[in-house]
């Protein structure tokens, strides 16, 4: 995957929702945030709500432009939503394996970072949306580090738990809890065999669909298949969110708030190999991601 430098080109889609005319303001300021530190901004022609008919068909073509487009370096999804997972089957993943780019998301855009690290062995990047990009010193911080100066030290720092001592290494798979159980036991599920799974969830899932998640992973022997956890935030009650997983996980596994539908977002590389240190709170990727 090719490094980006400065004067390279973003191009933003909405695979998900849609954006509606009250986001502007938000795409505005994520636009002259990102020209700030010296990456050019280009959209999809179907990114706001008023383009409604043809709605997956408008995706997909916006998708596949992005991809074919020499000039894009960098794929980040406009914002979240409930419905990525209806262009999944209509994406061409052998196009998309052959234009590397680097895919950035968050919220459901968890299904499509997932899809494409499965079908293409790209690495892709749980991060944030375009219109919350950038938007606060921590979460630029974490945009500069992995994506210009390349570093391969990940700390987690806020509120964090060491829930199970360990070290450990894998491969760092995982995203939105609830997104990501929809793409379980599907061709869209990477591998899980000596993963090491992250997870957030928004204040639209409650505790027993957390709960009702977990105890479907524990029947998949995903918490079997797997070395280590990570839990960023959980919207709704974060000392939860640590105890419940605990009922299922045995491994070394740690409870933090620096990824999430939350202030701070760290960039966490879907499908890098990592070593994970439960103790000293950090993952370190073990592999060039970058070109």
């Amino acid at each position: 995957m090719k490094k980006i430098k400065k004067n390279d080109y973003i191009g933003v889609i909405s695979s998900s929702g849609l954006l509606k005319e009250k986001n502007k303001e938000e795409i505005e300021k994520s636009i002259k945030l990102v020209n700030e530190i010296g990456l050019n901004v280009k959209f999809g022609k179907h990114i706001y709500e008023n383009n409604i008919d043809n709605l997956i068909k408008n995706k997909i073509s916006d998708f596949n432009d992005m991809v074919t487009d020499k000039a894009i370096k960098m794929i980040i999804f406009s914002k979240g939503g409930n419905n990525v997972i209806d262009i999944l089957d209509n994406l061409d993943y052998e196009i998309i394996k052959s234009n590397p780019k680097i895919y950035v998301g968050l919220s459901d855009l968890t299904i499509v970072l997932n899809a494409i690290y499965k079908k293409t062995n790209l690495i892709t990047f749980h991060h944030l949306i375009f219109k919350g990009i950038l938007k606060n010193d921590f979460n630029k911080k974490a945009f500069i580090d992995m994506f210009f100066n390349y570093k391969k030290e990940i700390y987690f720092s806020k509120n964090v738990q060491v829930i199970n001592r360990g070290l450990t290494k894998g491969t760092l798979i995982g995203g939105n809890l609830i997104s990501f159980s929809k793409i379980l036991n599907t061709e869209y599920m990477p591998d899980l065999n000596n993963s090491i799974l992250f997870f957030e969830e928004c204040d639209e899932v409650n505790k027993e669909e957390v709960e009702n998640i977990l105890i479907e992973f524990k029947q998949n022997h995903v918490f079997d298949l797997c070395n280590g956890v990570i839990l960023g935030n959980y919207s709704i009650d974060n000392n939860y969110f640590k105890n419940v997983f605990k009922k299922y996980v045995d491994k070394p596994m740690i409870k933090c708030e620096d990824f999430g539908h939350s202030t701070y977002n760290l960039v966490l590389p879907i499908g890098a190999n990592v070593v994970f240190n439960a103790d000293n709170k950090k993952i370190e990727i073990i592999e060039e991601i970058f070109n």
